[in-house]
Protein backbone atom coordinates (compact mmCIF):
# COMPACT_ATOMS: atom_id res chain seq x y z
CA UNK A 1 0.00 0.00 0.00
CA UNK A 2 1.35 3.07 -0.91
CA UNK A 3 1.51 6.23 1.23
CA UNK A 4 0.66 6.87 4.65
CA UNK A 5 -0.95 3.82 6.39
CA UNK A 6 -3.71 4.22 8.01
CA UNK A 7 -3.52 4.09 11.94
CA UNK A 8 -5.93 1.14 12.55
CA UNK A 9 -4.02 -1.20 9.95
CA UNK A 10 -0.40 0.27 12.29
CA UNK A 11 -2.58 -0.90 15.33
CA UNK A 12 -3.43 -4.33 14.31
CA UNK A 13 -0.42 -6.48 15.29
CA UNK A 14 -0.97 -9.41 13.31
CA UNK A 15 -2.25 -10.23 10.06
CA UNK A 16 -2.62 -13.65 8.95
CA UNK A 17 -3.98 -16.98 7.76
CA UNK A 18 -6.78 -18.82 9.62
CA UNK A 19 -6.03 -22.54 10.46
CA UNK A 20 -8.51 -25.18 10.57
CA UNK A 21 -8.54 -25.70 13.87
CA UNK A 22 -9.78 -21.63 13.92
CA UNK A 23 -13.46 -21.68 12.99
CA UNK A 24 -14.33 -21.21 16.27
CA UNK A 25 -12.75 -17.23 15.74
CA UNK A 26 -14.44 -17.05 12.46
CA UNK A 27 -17.83 -18.03 14.13
CA UNK A 28 -16.69 -15.60 16.70
CA UNK A 29 -16.27 -12.50 14.34
CA UNK A 30 -19.00 -13.06 12.75
CA UNK A 31 -20.94 -13.12 15.65
CA UNK A 32 -19.79 -10.12 16.87
CA UNK A 33 -20.90 -7.91 13.73
CA UNK A 34 -23.66 -5.69 13.73
CA UNK A 35 -26.98 -6.75 12.52
CA UNK A 36 -26.07 -3.86 9.53
CA UNK A 37 -22.72 -5.43 8.81
CA UNK A 38 -23.96 -8.85 9.07
CA UNK A 39 -26.81 -8.21 6.56
CA UNK A 40 -23.83 -6.46 4.55
CA UNK A 41 -21.81 -9.65 4.36
CA UNK A 42 -23.91 -12.50 4.21
CA UNK A 43 -26.94 -10.00 1.82
CA UNK A 44 -29.23 -10.62 4.12
CA UNK A 45 -30.27 -11.17 8.08
CA UNK A 46 -28.66 -14.53 9.05
CA UNK A 47 -29.04 -15.61 12.99
CA UNK A 48 -26.92 -16.84 14.88
CA UNK A 49 -27.27 -20.69 14.37
CA UNK A 50 -27.17 -20.12 11.14
CA UNK A 51 -23.81 -18.23 11.25
CA UNK A 52 -22.55 -21.37 13.38
CA UNK A 53 -23.63 -23.94 10.49
CA UNK A 54 -21.82 -21.56 7.90
CA UNK A 55 -18.55 -21.67 9.80
CA UNK A 56 -19.04 -25.55 10.11
CA UNK A 57 -19.11 -25.84 6.69
CA UNK A 58 -15.86 -23.85 6.01
CA UNK A 59 -13.82 -25.88 3.12
CA UNK A 60 -10.64 -25.58 5.07
CA UNK A 61 -8.72 -27.58 2.92
CA UNK A 62 -9.51 -26.08 -0.36
CA UNK A 63 -10.18 -21.94 0.71
CA UNK A 64 -8.35 -19.93 2.80
CA UNK A 65 -9.34 -17.07 5.35
CA UNK A 66 -6.94 -14.15 6.23
CA UNK A 67 -7.91 -11.86 9.17
CA UNK A 68 -6.32 -9.29 11.24
CA UNK A 69 -5.96 -10.05 15.36
CA UNK A 70 -5.93 -7.55 17.92
CA UNK A 71 -4.96 -8.56 21.05
CA UNK A 72 -5.56 -12.51 20.36
CA UNK A 73 -9.27 -11.34 19.03
CA UNK A 74 -10.28 -11.81 15.19
CA UNK A 75 -11.38 -8.41 13.92
CA UNK A 76 -11.56 -9.04 10.38
CA UNK A 77 -12.01 -11.66 7.82
CA UNK A 78 -11.20 -11.98 4.24
CA UNK A 79 -12.44 -15.61 2.94
CA UNK A 80 -11.39 -16.87 -0.50
CA UNK A 81 -13.65 -19.76 -1.99
CA UNK A 82 -12.20 -21.19 -4.09
CA UNK A 83 -13.75 -23.20 -7.39
CA UNK A 84 -12.94 -26.69 -7.77
CA UNK A 85 -9.81 -28.65 -6.83
CA UNK A 86 -7.80 -27.04 -9.67
CA UNK A 87 -9.66 -23.62 -9.64
CA UNK A 88 -9.13 -20.97 -12.05
CA UNK A 89 -11.33 -18.81 -10.22
CA UNK A 90 -12.64 -18.29 -6.79
CA UNK A 91 -14.88 -15.43 -4.75
CA UNK A 92 -13.92 -13.48 -1.85
CA UNK A 93 -15.98 -11.92 0.80
CA UNK A 94 -15.09 -9.33 3.43
CA UNK A 95 -16.11 -8.47 6.81
CA UNK A 96 -14.78 -6.04 9.43
CA UNK A 97 -16.05 -5.21 12.75
CA UNK A 98 -17.42 -1.87 12.86
CA UNK A 99 -14.65 0.35 15.09
CA UNK A 100 -12.08 -1.32 12.74
CA UNK A 101 -14.09 -0.25 9.61
CA UNK A 102 -12.74 3.02 7.51
CA UNK A 103 -9.30 2.41 8.82
CA UNK A 104 -7.53 0.35 5.74
CA UNK A 105 -8.49 -3.18 7.31
CA UNK A 106 -10.52 -4.05 4.49
CA UNK A 107 -8.08 -2.70 1.74
CA UNK A 108 -4.78 -4.78 3.51
CA UNK A 109 -7.63 -8.03 3.79
CA UNK A 110 -8.04 -7.23 -0.04
CA UNK A 111 -4.60 -7.33 -0.81
CA UNK A 112 -3.38 -10.10 0.91
CA UNK A 113 -6.31 -12.30 -0.72
CA UNK A 114 -5.38 -11.16 -3.87
CA UNK A 115 -1.78 -12.69 -3.13
CA UNK A 116 -2.93 -16.10 -2.20
CA UNK A 117 -5.64 -16.38 -5.20
CA UNK A 118 -2.36 -15.28 -7.30
CA UNK A 119 0.04 -17.84 -5.93
CA UNK A 120 -2.67 -20.25 -6.63
CA UNK A 121 -3.00 -19.45 -10.19
CA UNK A 122 -6.35 -18.05 -9.94
CA UNK A 123 -6.87 -16.01 -12.91
CA UNK A 124 -10.31 -14.04 -11.41
CA UNK A 125 -11.27 -13.27 -7.79
CA UNK A 126 -15.57 -12.12 -8.02
CA UNK A 127 -16.50 -9.56 -5.21
CA UNK A 128 -20.55 -9.49 -4.91
CA UNK A 129 -21.65 -6.77 -2.86
CA UNK A 130 -25.15 -4.95 -2.27
CA UNK A 131 -26.02 -2.11 -4.01
CA UNK A 132 -26.68 -0.19 -0.49
CA UNK A 133 -22.92 -1.04 0.96
CA UNK A 134 -21.20 1.71 -0.33
CA UNK A 135 -17.95 0.80 1.30
CA UNK A 136 -17.22 -2.49 -0.20
CA UNK A 137 -18.37 -0.84 -3.65
CA UNK A 138 -15.44 1.55 -3.48
CA UNK A 139 -12.92 -1.27 -2.20
CA UNK A 140 -13.66 -3.51 -5.09
CA UNK A 141 -13.61 -0.84 -7.48
CA UNK A 142 -10.11 -0.02 -6.96
CA UNK A 143 -9.30 -3.25 -8.30
CA UNK A 144 -11.43 -3.38 -11.20
CA UNK A 145 -14.57 -2.02 -12.72
CA UNK A 146 -18.09 -2.55 -11.07
CA UNK A 147 -21.31 -4.48 -12.54
CA UNK A 148 -24.87 -4.85 -11.97
CA UNK A 149 -26.30 -7.44 -11.97
CA UNK A 150 -29.64 -8.67 -10.12
CA UNK A 151 -30.02 -5.89 -7.23
CA UNK A 152 -25.76 -6.21 -6.89
CA UNK A 153 -22.47 -4.93 -7.57
CA UNK A 154 -19.37 -7.58 -8.70
CA UNK A 155 -16.36 -6.98 -9.40
CA UNK A 156 -14.52 -9.76 -11.40
CA UNK A 157 -10.77 -8.71 -10.40
CA UNK A 158 -8.40 -10.38 -13.00
CA UNK A 159 -5.35 -11.89 -11.23
CA UNK A 160 -2.10 -12.36 -13.06
CA UNK A 161 0.75 -15.15 -12.81
CA UNK A 162 2.52 -15.37 -9.66
CA UNK A 163 5.62 -13.85 -9.48
CA UNK A 164 8.93 -14.32 -7.49
CA UNK A 165 8.05 -11.63 -5.49
CA UNK A 166 4.38 -12.49 -5.06
CA UNK A 167 6.23 -15.58 -3.85
CA UNK A 168 7.86 -13.99 -1.73
CA UNK A 169 5.50 -11.69 -0.40
CA UNK A 170 2.93 -14.08 1.02
CA UNK A 171 5.94 -16.36 2.05
CA UNK A 172 6.82 -13.43 4.06
CA UNK A 173 4.00 -12.43 6.01
CA UNK A 174 3.57 -15.99 6.79
CA UNK A 175 6.74 -16.16 8.63
CA UNK A 176 6.13 -12.96 10.43
CA UNK A 177 2.72 -14.24 11.18
CA UNK A 178 4.13 -17.36 12.52
CA UNK A 179 6.38 -15.27 14.82
CA UNK A 180 3.99 -12.56 16.09
CA UNK A 181 1.70 -16.38 17.03
CA UNK A 182 4.31 -17.23 18.93
CA UNK A 183 5.04 -13.92 20.71
CA UNK A 184 1.37 -13.76 21.42
CA UNK A 185 0.93 -17.38 23.00
CA UNK A 186 4.61 -16.40 24.73
CA UNK A 187 3.01 -13.27 26.66
CA UNK A 188 -0.16 -15.18 26.96
CA UNK A 189 1.10 -17.66 28.89
CA UNK A 190 3.02 -15.59 31.55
Amino acid sequence: MAGRVPSRVREVRLFRKLLATESDRLREHLLRLSPKDRTMRFGGSLSDAAIAEYCAGFEWRRDSAIGPFEAGILRGVAELRFAGAAPSSAEIAISVETPWQNQGVGFELLRRALITARNRRVRTVRMTCLLDNPRMQHLAGKFSDLNLRDGAAEADIDIPDPSLLSLYDEAVADGLALLGSWLDLGNALR
